[in-house]
């Protein structure tokens, strides 16, 4: 398998305050079974308290199907998590999570 981040280096992002960049998060819908591969330890990072963020390289007026592809995370890591990733991190990253803020939702 192709490791992305060595699980050594895992601590190492909380220790430093770092950010991991996550994308791509998607993958092919072609079969791709994402618990046959390591190719990121989403559980891992996040339970190293690892901040993470994930987007998209897509341009402009291509179909965005993140959402549906990056569903499979939510067993993973949650979705309360992962709307964070989506949102708020990115702004935490580069400390301006006090100007752009995140979406707030409710999880009962």
């Amino acid at each position: 398998p192709v490791l992305t981040i060595s699980s050594d280096d895992i601590p190492r992002f909380r220790d430093l305050n770092a950010t991991a960049e996550m994308s791509p998060a998607m993958f092919p819908p072609l079969g791709y079974d994402v618990k046959d591969h390591d190719f990121y330890d989403f559980p891992g990072l996040k339970a190293a308290g690892t901040r993470m963020t994930i987007g998209s390289d897509w341009a402009f007026g291509m179909l965005l199907p993140l959402l549906p592809s990056i569903a499979h995370l939510v067993n993973s890591i949650g979705t309360e998590y992962l709307l964070e990733m989506l949102t708020i991190n990115g702004a935490r990253a580069v400390g301006k999570e006090t100007v752009c803020h995140a979406l707030q939702f409710v999880f009962e």
